[in-house]
């Protein structure tokens, strides 16, 4: 077999590599310090492609940058290379050194490093710059205009290299690590970049920069996927997510046995995507924005004009009838999902009632929570890293309650339904399907008045499984459309959210209702499993499934009391034997949906906390 040597090419594509980089760091510098000389700026910051090339590169590219861009800066200004051209050229690589030597051992990893970093060079560069000038002014007689007091020129330097510096480093923190990550040849020497999903949902939190900042997201989300994706590799490393064997391979999309806080190494990589995240974050806050809705695909299901089918959807945006809420998988995100349900004591008055499920309403770390009666005063849930921080944010305030009598947590193992709308740990053959009773809208058309009978068939229209793409309105996230099509497909394929169609139960004269159902303690895992995904299949009549662990209870489930019949949706939890224990409450006010308030004076506004 004939060997070829890779040695000429592995040379010829460093070669190709240095110069790449050489021209960016220079074109960068000449940029940079005409945009500052046009804008009057005191201090030249002409130094800046040096710096970052000198972190991305080393050494090397950094001497040769800051050595060449130097004396293309003066050839372009229209002035002739001049001694002191020359020094200041050196005076350049010297700096490109200095970055380049300190960013390989580490020194712009972190702030506090960087500033160490900043005021070292700050020094070495003043002196340096100091002999120069003196070189010039005695030696060659030369009128440099660089002031000669040694501590004005500290100052000197110190605004326009320190700035320089601290500058680069943000823009790595923010965009730039992600950016560049895949062509720097010294990646350890990069400060690893802003947990982007943190940053989001701190912002989002601001009381008055929030609802800004939580519009401003569709605007980056659109310049990000149509102006920044397409310039990033796709990346195939990983090919499928993991599939459970012992249920029967292929059958689910996810690993049915996992507790929570579980994370999936596949969805990880894929949820740690800037795009994904700002893409998912713009959906979620779009809940309450009927343009998310793809009203072209409805209008042509129904055979209706397009004004027709947008008047009537804003109609029933702003009557605060619906919304589109949206749900992201546990296997990607990584939080627990603890749901809880509530029991006060006999004798608590409903004042003390309500005062509690407004204590419950306002905290922001709730992500759903509902007003009940029956077994239990209130069933409520939160999305939440650790039972360290679910405690300190959730359960201490419930627990100091004189008026609590129990708080049973529910811990969800396995998503199975909600809102109608089947989610990731069903079957692959169920994904997003939505699970409607006969007669459901019949009835629904009867006990209100709200909702005509084409309001009713939009909604049906809206509920039908299709396409992701052809669900939501492509064009609300991204001006391009195959691009924002590509994503949308890759995180439908992956199972990375939901969102399903909600209905204002609350002016519609229905009610939830729901059971928490504990199976025989003798029955191992996997009938568990099975028994769940037989019940959920098999009957739509439950909106609303949850398998959950570490708990009294097996399985929550919910049905609707006035579009089904309770007594026949009882009958069916008595005819399974391994069922040894229902507890059972109706829902009378609903504060939240998936972090999206639900009372009239705030609908449809998301809070995302960090948590």
């Amino acid at each position: 077999m004939r060997k070829f040597n890779r040695k000429p090419l592995m040379k010829n594509k460093y070669f190709i590599k240095l110069i790449y980089f050489v021209l960016i760091g220079i074109i960068a510098n000449c940029v940079i310090s005409y945009l500052a000389r046009s804008i009057g700026l005191s201090v030249p910051v002409d130094h800046v492609g040096t710096i970052l090339i000198a972190i991305l590169g080393g050494p090397f590219t950094g001497v040769l940058v800051g050595f060449f861009s130097v004396l293309l800066s003066t050839v372009l200004a229209g002035y002739g290379i001049a001694v002191i051209d020359i020094g200041n050229a050196i005076n350049g690589a010297i700096l490109g050194l200095l970055v380049g030597f300190l960013a390989n051992y580490g020194w712009f990893k972190k702030f506090w490093k960087t500033v160490v970093a900043g005021i070292g060079i700050v020094l070495i560069y003043s002196i340096i710059l100091m002999l120069n000038i003196t070189y010039v002014r005695e030696a060659l007689a030369y009128p440099a205009t660089v002031p000669m007091d040694f501590m004005t020129t500290i100052w000197f330097v110190f605004l326009d290299k320190m700035t320089v510096v601290i500058v680069v480093w943000v823009f790595l923190k923010l965009i730039g690590t992600t950016l560049l990550e895949n062509i720097a040849w010294r990646k350890a020497n990069l400060t690893p970049p802003i947990n982007t999903q943190k940053l989001g949902t701190k912002l989002a939190e601001i009381p008055v920069m929030g609802p800004v900042w939580r519009k401003l997201v569709r605007l980056i989300t659109i310049f990000y996927l149509d102006y920044i994706v397409p310039l990033q590799k796709d990346d195939d490393t990983i090919q499928s997510t993991s599939q459970i064997d012992t249920l029967g391979e292929g059958q689910y999309m996810f690993n049915q046995y996992r507790g929570y806080s579980f994370r999936l190494p596949a969805n990880i990589v894929e949820w740690s995507k800037v795009k994904v995240q700002l893409l998912i974050g713009t959906i979620q806050f779009a809940g309450a924005n009927p343009d998310l809705i793809n009203k072209e695909t409805i209008a042509k299901d129904l055979n209706l004009g397009i004004d027709e089918v947008t008047k009537r959807i804003n109609k029933m945006y702003n009557d605060h009838l619906l919304l589109l809420p949206t749900d992201a998988a546990l296997q990607t995100v990584g939080f627990g999902l603890f749901y809880m349900i509530i029991k006060l004591k006999k004798r608590v008055s409903p004042e003390r009632k309500r005062e509690i499920s407004t204590m419950i309403r306002d905290n922001d770390y709730i992500c759903t929570s509902f007003e009940t009666k029956g077994d239990y005063d209130f069933f409520m849930g939160a999305h939440i890293i650790s039972i360290d921080n679910l405690y300190k944010n959730v359960l201490k305030s419930l627990y100091n309650l004189p008026e609590l009598e129990e708080l049973t947590l529910l811990p969800v193992q396995r998503m199975l339904r909600q809102e109608r709308m089947n989610h990731w740990d069903m079957k692959n053959e169920f994904w997003r399907e939505t699970a409607i009773i006969n007669g459901e809208f019949e009835k629904l058309e009867k006990i209100q008045k709200v909702l005509d009978k084409t309001d009713l068939q939009i909604i049906q229209s809206m509920m039908k499984k299709k396409d992701i793409a052809e669900y939501l309105n492509v064009g609300f996230l991204s001006k391009k459309r195959e691009s924002g099509e590509k994503l949308l497909h890759v995180l439908d394929e992956k199972r990375l959210f939901v969102c399903p169609v909600f209905l204002n139960w609350m002016k519609l004269n229905y009610q939830p209702y729901f059971f928490a159902v504990k199976f025989n303690d003798k029955m191992d895992s996997d009938r568990k499993i099975v028994l769940a995904d037989e019940l959920v299949e098999n009957y739509p009549e439950f909106n609303i499934a949850l398998q959950v662990s570490d708990t009294s209870y097996d399985l929550f489930l919910g049905t609707y009391q006035g579009l089904s019949d309770i007594k026949d949706v009882k009958g069916i939890l008595q005819s399974v034997d391994e069922i040894v224990k229902v507890s059972e409450m109706v829902a009378t006010k609903q504060h939240r949906m998936w972090t999206v308030k639900m009372e009239e004076k705030n609908w449809g506004e998301c809070v995302m906390m960090w948590e």
